[in-house]
């Protein structure tokens, strides 16, 4: 029996196929895939940087959606540095003094929202 033959649900399968790769390939570039899996109509949020030009290098017709926002984890850096004593304290703007110690915080980044269909 030929597997070229219709058979109901198809079309979704391979379109759940296909958004599992994408899903992947945005993950994998800091972005993140906001649609339900298998949908025809795929929403992306992202970072601004070159995750969209990634994506039209490989053929998706992506249209700016706007703009939201996301908390991550790691989204405010503050830099230390040693004192005499030994102890931390914030390094100051245009210091030249050594980083002894990044800690990472919480907080609210923007990003850029893309639609494109899922063909």
């Amino acid at each position: 029996m030929s597997d070229n033959n219709y058979k109901p649900g198809r079309v979704i399968e391979d379109r759940k196929t296909r958004f599992d790769k994408l899903n992947r390939f945005v993950t994998a570039r800091g972005g993140w895939v906001v649609s339900v899996p298998g949908a025809e109509l795929v929403t992306i949020e992202t970072l601004p940087g070159s995750l969209p030009a990634e994506l039209r290098a490989a053929g998706y017709n992506l249209r700016r959606d706007g703009e939201g926002q996301r908390i991550l984890g790691s989204a405010i850096v503050q830099e230390l540095t040693l004192t005499s004593s030994g102890a931390y304290e914030p390094l100051a703007p245009g210091s030249t003094k050594p980083v002894a110690q990044d800690l990472r915080h919480a907080g609210i980044v923007s990003v850029e929202r893309y639609t494109f269909a899922m063909e």
